[in-house]
């Protein structure tokens, strides 16, 4: 297993990235964006007081190659309070984590047409949540859109809450006024669930 290293906020904004879907935000810009955003600013909240009560997460903020590549209201839980942040390099000895993947159909319930189909409040509520005190889903891959019926993501989450899962996804599409209903689900790692091809 890796060394987890702990960094002081400026250290970390210095020598890592934001992750990116695309664009470049720079550290300041992911923060006010997720103070903005009332999903995220409960989540961040939330990591907070983890922060504050435990003295660290029970995930480090995982980097490769320089960017963030799964933590990111972590590390701006920390970036907040300025407290260090524990930071783990991502590589061929962490774990291949147990997954699972959703796929579902959204219907925006008030009148009027919908949010454009990159609504950003449904991607918050639905992107990164406790389930319980002992457990958290997050995703780094959702396909779909928003202002389309079917959606898909692959959460890190194992299998024994699969159900809590599924159960709190609708309750949080809901909060955004969603209909959220799933239609299929299955459970793995990463490798079990996208094996990887057999040479021709």
């Amino acid at each position: 297993m890796r060394t987890i290293t702990w960094y002081s906020p400026a250290e970390f904004m210095t020598q890592f990235k934001p992750a990116s879907w695309g664009e470049e935000p720079t550290w300041d810009e992911v923060v006010a964006q997720m103070l903005d955003c009332p999903i995220d600013y409960e989540t961040v909240s939330i990591l907070q007081r983890v922060r504050r009560r435990e003295g660290g997460f029970r995930e480090p903020v995982h980097v490769d190659e320089g960017r963030v590549a799964n933590g990111m209201h972590r590390s701006v839980a920390c970036i907040i309070d300025d407290l260090s942040i524990p930071v783990r390099e991502w590589g061929e000895e962490t774990p291949d984590p147990h997954m699972v993947e959703v796929e579902w159909s959204c219907w925006w319930l008030k009148k009027g047409p919908p949010p454009d189909e990159d609504d950003g409040e449904l991607l918050c509520a639905l992107r990164s949540f406790p389930l319980d005190d002992e457990t958290w889903a997050e995703t780094d891959v959702m396909s779909g859109c928003a202002g389309k019926t079917k959606m898909s993501a692959m959460y890190y989450c194992p299998a024994s809450k699969k159900d809590l899962l599924l159960r709190i996804l609708a309750e949080r599409a809901a909060k955004v006024d969603y209909l959220l209903v799933v239609t299929s689900d299955r459970c793995g790692t990463f490798d079990e669930l996208y094996p990887d091809e057999p040479e021709s």
